[in-house]
């Protein structure tokens, strides 16, 4: 899956003045960013739909690339590598704890099943009823790994058809 353009969430970074370094505009630069950490202390990083371990490929192109539009120049590595630490450790010890969960989640007594589209939607399932619904109403998060193909947009009403559903899941009973 494409990592989605800098400029979808939030303005882009603004060159370094007077004292500031490149560094505290990198940390600038990410504060469209919701930081956040798991149960196990990784940091994470929610961009828009998107769900980024902070030291991760996609969250370092996301930060460089909102510092190149902004500046329209690179960071050196060190920077990058110096601005990751610190917000990481925002995360860590600012940001809430949230569960990543990958494909399917369970929150309260709803299913969730992510389409891992470029829009970030998701599947709402209940007894009796599904619907998809967009990225922003999702309450949980969802880890979409580059390799992961996105699901075909569910079409049409199943609500009453379980056995239907049945046939795509491996279930064999009501019981499974």
């Amino acid at each position: 899956m494409a990592t989605p353009k800098p400029n979808k969430s939030g303005s882009a970074a603004q060159p370094a003045q007077g004292s500031q370094n490149a560094n505290s505009t990198l940390i600038d630069a990410a504060r469209s960013a919701e930081l956040w950490h798991t149960p196990d202390g990784e940091a994470w990083a929610t961009v828009g739909a998107w769900h980024w371990p902070i030291r991760s490929r996609e969250f370092r192109q996301w930060l460089v690339g909102r510092y190149y539009q902004g500046c329209r120049d690179v960071p050196r590595d060190q920077e990058v590598a110096d601005a990751i630490a610190v917000l990481g450790a925002q995360a860590l010890y600012d940001g809430l704890e949230h569960v990543v969960h990958l494909r399917v989640a369970k929150h309260g007594e709803v299913l969730w099943l992510d389409l891992a589209d470029e829009a970030g939607g998701a599947v709402r399932i209940t007894p009796g009823h599904w619907e998809v619904v967009e990225a922003n109403d999702v309450p949980v998060k969802f880890h979409r790994p580059s390799h992961m193909a996105p699901l075909p947009q569910p079409d049409g009403d199943w609500s009453d058809q379980p056995d239907r559903l049945r046939t795509l899941v491996n279930v064999h009973s009501e019981d499974d």
